[in-house]
């Protein structure tokens, strides 16, 4: 009967011998041992993915006024000057 209880818990849990089973103990175990120059790579990159990426928006918008303003035939509110 003991072996019974224990053979139940024992497929509670994650079989780690498998790929399915291996893989969320893993990562959560590497997420938890990380090296301080790991975390400071990983900080780094997830700040320069995102907010680098955010950024170009609004300098691309920038560079797009800056050189289609004030072009011939168009009227200082974007409106074509022969146009309505």
């Amino acid at each position: 009967m003991t072996s019974a209880g224990a053979r139940s818990q024992s497929s509670a849990s994650p079989d780690l011998t498998t790929r399915e089973g291996a893989a969320p103990f893993a990562s959560t175990w590497r997420r938890q041992h990380l090296t301080v120059e790991e975390r400071i790579a990983r900080g780094t990159y997830r700040i320069a993915s995102y907010w680098v990426t955010l950024s170009a928006g609004p300098i691309a918008y920038g560079l797009f006024r800056i050189r289609y303003r004030n072009r011939p035939g168009e009227s200082p509110g974007g409106e074509l000057a022969g146009a309505g």
